[in-house]
This record gives C-alpha cells, structure tokens and sequence, in this order.
C-alpha cells in the first residue's frame, strides 16, 4: 500500500520549533575579555579596582556553576580567546546547575576562539640546502619562520588517513588572513596518472611518468594522495623513496587503500621543490620550519598555525547552554562537541579552519545547530547522532538554516557535509555545497532530511551520491522530502571516462525510505534504488537528469553473496536489531516478512506521480518490471509544464497534466535556508 503525500499544510503544522528557556529575572551575567585575568570576580566588563573580567570561557563556565537554579549570561569581550588547550564546559552528574546559560559576544564584538598560534617570525631564507630546492623564481619570495622560537612544539604529520580509516587530528595547518594556505604540490593542479605497480595490489610500490619527483630530496616529509583503485575510496601515504631512473615511488605500509593499480590518480603534497606559487607552504617538522610564500606583504598577526589537537571547545552533558555569535577556529581536530545532555543549542556561529570535523553532536537529546556557518574543515562538516536503535528512541537532534560548504579540504571521500546516525534526528533547511563527496551520508532509523539545497558535491569521485546510505535493511522510516538537489553532475576521471554520481543513492539493498518532494535539476541520476525494498519515490520533479530514476535487482545478481551465505553484511544487520518484536515489529510491518519474502529480491518499491522533464526517466535493470515497481500517473513532459524555468521557477503552469493526477506543487521558496536566518557576526574569524 502506498502511503499517502502529505499535504505541505500538515507538514507544516507538524514541525515543532524549538522554544527558547527563557531567562530568569535575577540573571547572573559574567564576562570575559581576552586581557582579563582568572583570578577576578568576572562580574565587571571592565577593570573595576582590583576586580574585573576573566580571560577565560572555562573560567566563566566554573563560575557560572555555582549558581544553582539561576540563569547565567556570559559575555565576552571581542578578540581571540588562544588556548593550546581545549575548553571543556561540562557538568557533573547529580551537580544542581544554573537553569540556563547564555554564551555570546558583548555587543557588536567579535569573538574568536583559536587553536592556533600567531607566526610573526618570518625571516628571509639563508640556508643553502633550502634555496638550491626551491625553484629559482621563488628564492626571493619564499620565507622562513622558526616553529619552536614561537612556541610550536609539535606539529603532527598527515597521518596515514582516507577511505576506511579513523579520522585522526591533521597536521599542523598555516593559515594567513584567515585562510587556508596550500602545501605545495605535483602536479600544481589537477592529477597524475599511476602507470603501474609493480609490486601489485598488495606491494609498497606504483609508477608515475614524468620528471619531476625524480629531483625531490627523498629524506622530505612528502606524502601522495591519491584514488588508488576506485574512485570513491582516497587515503595518505608517506613516501620512503623515489627512485627517478624506474619512475617508481616507494611509500610506507599500509599502502595505499585497496592497494596501488595502473590507471588511477593521485598528487604529492609538501614538496619543497614544486613550492612555486605564492600561497604555497612547505612544513618541515625535522628542523622546526615552515617556509612559505605569502601572497602578499605580512602584517603582524595575520599567520596562524593549528597546533590544538583535541576539539576546541566541547560541552560534555550540559543542560541548556546556547552559543550565540562565536567563530571557532584553527584546531589540528574538530571545532565543537556536544557529547551527551540536552538541550544545547548553537546559534549563529561560526565554525571553520578545522583540521577534521567541524561539529559533532553525539547521543543527548533536543541539541542543535542553527544559523551558522561549517566550512573549510578538513574530514566532514557536522557529525549528528543520538538516539537509541533497539527501542527507537529519538533523540531529535538538528541540524537546521546552517551554511556547509569546502568540507573535505583533506580526505576526500566518505567524510560528508552531515554524517547522521541514530534515530530520529533531522536536518533541514541547509545549504549545502561545493565538496568533493556526499553532503549527507545517513545510517539508523526515522530520520528527516528535508528543506535542504544541495549542490556542487561528489565533484571528485563517481559512483557517490549527494545523500547517500546502504547495506542495511534495517534502517528504516527515513524521509528525504522537500530538498533541492541541483548541480551534481559526473566528472571526468584522469582516463576521459564520466563518473557516475546520484543525487540519492539507496545503495545495496537500503530500504524503507520514502523520497517525497523532491526537486532535482541537472542531478545526475535523480534516485537510485540499488537493489533494496519497500522505498516510495513520489510527488518529485526531475529536470535534465539522466536517468531521473534507475531501479536493479543487484540482490539477485552481482550481489547475491550478502544472501548466499558468503559475506553476512545483510545479516549482521538484522542481528544488531530486535527487528521481529515491538516496537520493530510494529514501526515496521514488513521488516517481519523480510526473510520468508525472498529478502534478495527488490519488493515493494513504489514509483508513483512524478514528473521528468528533459534527460531520461526510467532505467529498470536485471528484468525489474514497471509494474512490479508500482509505475503509475508518472509524466515525461516539457518545460512548457513549469512557470517560468529561466529564472529557476519549477512550479507547474495550472492545469499542467500532473496536477490533474494527483501531484502537488512543491514548495520551491522553502529550500534551503530561509531569508530571515541569522549569519554570524563577521565574514571571517
């Protein structure tokens, strides 16, 4: 049975908003200001006898906990809070705590809170080993700056990361004007080809043609990052050796993820010699510097390097505490945490310069992002999850009227714009972007993906979606409704050849989701649906995809082992859940008929009163019938069926042939952030 399409009125009047605690009249306000001292009161903004401000949020934060049952409001002072340490607000268990805490600028202040350290030793270079390395046209250009004299002790490496592997603090990064400068790289652009490897898939070994490594000083700190054997799965390798006569570069174990094949990509980074262009950097740890080639003069104050490896700033079990108007920046880890608690908020902030995740919310209840801005981060922008998989427990955690955009500025692949997990959380009305993989890659149950405009993702890999979840049966009640997904087209590998990119991928046998509202223009393949059962496709425009939906039997085929015994991927699924009693059992009638129903045939799918316009609309692959996937009041038609393409309006004309069958007109003003949100204080920290 198909569900029926709720109108945009009772989605409407469905959604819950989030009501502010208000704040009691007896408020306690503290503040804090970056010349302030920690032995002060922190009831004063500024001096006041002996008394004053305190330099730190976690100063601010004890304090504030000794005011049981009161409201507290902590303002900060503008300038940059700088801690090598990272700022914990948390509260003790069975602890009576203030009823709610406020944390946000003073008036019309910016407020900064840094995990890095100010470089202000530039010197020119006089080390002859280092000026014969560099090109000659960049000896009088690149500088020198002495780590330890500034205090950097340590630096880290660039780890051993990708596809399949932990997510692990970043090297040290140099950032000038608030920017993300670029470790000098060959090719300068683009990618090289791996000719072969020698050693095979499993060897320590690949091949390159060309030159140029054959001149790199094998005792460097350069590493290769490539997409070794598939294009959806990049890591890190360290080199060991170049070897210029064989072309043969050596790199230390694991190497490479899935091992190194002929016909693939990759480029090297940190390479003193390919330092070429202003903007460009090289770190070497092994002498305690970094040389870099500023784009313009340096002003005091204007480089900065992440050396923070823990998040900057983490809550861990509070009750009621917004973050309002904050940057947080320039950690070698994540931003912000919010483990545990409920009813957090982050509003209007600003979380960027991150050297692996910009936020996390993880477990807790009620905690949310909103109005702010993720970007430049290095391994994925936000991380949502909470709730509670064996009894269906929401957590009804959000991410909502956020900016996330230039996330995965290291590992390219599988570290999304949201990575959501659990049950019951939502992200809506977000703008999501320009990345080289997924903007929201989903695992659990009841989920809401809705409002949201994405675009410009997966522009670095194939075979990806811009919402993308699979391999589990399991995960179910998920709704991606409402979402503007534009822009997301194939690439053009190294070898000439189109990658494949889906705006919504239900990969090996996902079932149980229903995509419902949805506007899709030049969005590669619209929806596909790998294999699974039980997903309604309904009430979407497809505009220039191709094709607008693609269904297969891949359960049948290709992947028959997850059924045959051979990998118990599918079936780990199933025992993790108590899938077959309440409230499974009743949440998810036909999850109980899922072995007895041939679980490796794509049952139940419901395609049902969409419209396609331009590209191609339906692919059914492995013998898949239109019938048996509930094909039914669909419309191939023109763009004489929409108001006015030219300038983005796809509402459909009155009396257009789809409305006479049942489709509703989509709610095409709401996607993606509304006018009215907020943006944090500031274009930069």
């Amino acid at each position: 049975m198909i569900p029926a399409l709720l109108t945009i009125a009772a989605i409407a009047a469905a959604r819950q908003p989030v009501v502010p605690v208000p704040l009691q009249a007896k408020t306690l306000t503290l503040f804090t200001a970056p010349s302030g001292s920690d032995a002060n009161s922190g009831r004063y903004a500024s001096g006041h006898g002996a008394d004053g401000p305190v330099a730190t949020l976690q100063t601010a934060w004890r304090l504030s906990q000794r005011s049981a049952g009161r409201a507290v409001r902590i303002l900060m002072s503008g300038g940059v809070y700088r801690s090598t340490a990272p700022t914990i607000l948390a509260t003790r268990p069975g602890a009576l705590s203030p009823s709610a805490v406020t944390i946000e600028p003073l008036a019309h202040a910016h407020v900064v809170l840094s995990g890095g350290v100010t470089l202000d030793r530039w010197r020119r270079l006089t080390d002859p080993r280092v000026l014969e390395a560099l090109p000659e046209s960049a000896r009088s250009h690149v500088l020198e700056c002495n780590l330890a004299a500034c205090g950097v002790t340590q630096t880290g490496d660039l780890g051993a990361t990708g596809f399949g592997r932990p997510i692990v603090p970043r090297q040290a990064e140099l950032f000038y004007n608030q920017r993300p400068m670029a470790l000098a790289r060959w090719p300068a652009v683009g990618w090289a080809d791996v000719t072969g490897a020698p050693g095979g898939t499993t060897g320590a070994t690949f091949q390159y043609k060309g030159d140029e490594p054959g001149r790199w000083q094998a005792g460097e700190d350069i590493w290769v990052h490539g997409f070794w054997t598939w294009n959806w799965a990049d890591s890190y390798e360290q080199v060991t050796k170049i070897d210029g006569l064989s072309h043969t570069i050596t790199t230390a174990q694991p190497y490479g993820v899935y091992g190194y094949s002929a016909g693939h990509r990759f480029y090297a980074v940190n390479v003193l010699e390919e330092l070429k262009a202003a903007g460009e950097y090289v770190l070497d740890p092994a002498r305690d510097r970094i040389y870099f080639w500023p784009p313009e003069a340096l002003r005091r104050g204007s480089c900065v390097l992440s050396v923070q490896t823990a998040p900057v700033l983490q809550l861990q079990k509070t009750r009621n505490t917004t973050l309002r108007g904050l940057t947080i920046a320039y950690g070698r880890g994540a931003g912000v945490t919010i483990t545990g608690g409920r009813d957090n908020r982050m509003v209007a902030c600003r979380i960027c310069n991150m050297g692996t995740v910009g936020v996390e919310i993880a477990r807790g209840h009620r905690n949310s992002l909103s109005s702010c801005v993720v970007c430049d981060t290095g391994d994925g922008a936000v991380q949502l999850s909470g709730g509670d998989r064996r009894t269906l427990n929401a957590a009804d955690n959000t991410v909502t009227e956020c900016d996330l955009t230039r996330f995965n500025r290291w590992d390219y692949t599988y570290r999304p714009g949201v990575l959501l997990a659990g049950v019951g959380n939502v992200v809506s009305h977000n703008h999501i972007h320009d990345a080289p993989h997924t903007a929201i890659l989903l695992s659990g149950n009841n989920h809401t993906i809705s409002y949201n405009e994405i675009d410009h993702v997966c522009q670095q890999t194939s075979d990806a979606g811009a919402f993308y979840m699979g391999r589990d049966a399991t995960m179910r009640g998920n709704v991606v409704e409402f979402n503007f997904f534009h822009d997301i087209q194939p690439r053009v590998s190294p070898n000439g050849q189109f990658g494949d990119v889906m705006s919504v991928y239900l990969d090996d046998c996902s079932c149980g989701v229903t995509v419902v509202g949805n506007l899709f223009v030049r969005a590669g393949r619209g929806v596909l649906i790998g294999g699974g059962r039980d997903n309604v496709v309904q009430n979407n425009i497809f505009v220039d995809c191709n094709p607008a939906i693609s269904v297969d039997a891949r359960g049948q085929g290709w992947a028959s082992f997850w059924f045959n015994g051979k990998d118990p991927t599918i079936m780990n699924g199933l025992a993790a859940v108590p899938w077959q009693r309440p409230p499974w059992s009743v949440e998810y009638p036909q999850l109980t008929r899922y072995l007895a129903d041939d679980p490796a045939a794509p049952l139940g799918n419901q395609i049902r009163t969409n419209v396609c316009v331009g590209g191609s609309w339906l692919q059914l692959q492995d013998g898949i019938t239109h019938a048996s996937v509930g094909d039914a009041q669909n419309v191939v038609g023109s763009v004489g069926m929409f108001v006015d393409v030219a300038h983005g309006n796809y509402r459909l004309t009155p009396g257009a042939e789809p409305l006479q069958l049942g489709f509703q007109q989509l709610p095409v003003d709401e996607m993606g952030r509304t006018e009215q949100a907020p943006t944090p204080h500031g274009a930069r920290p």
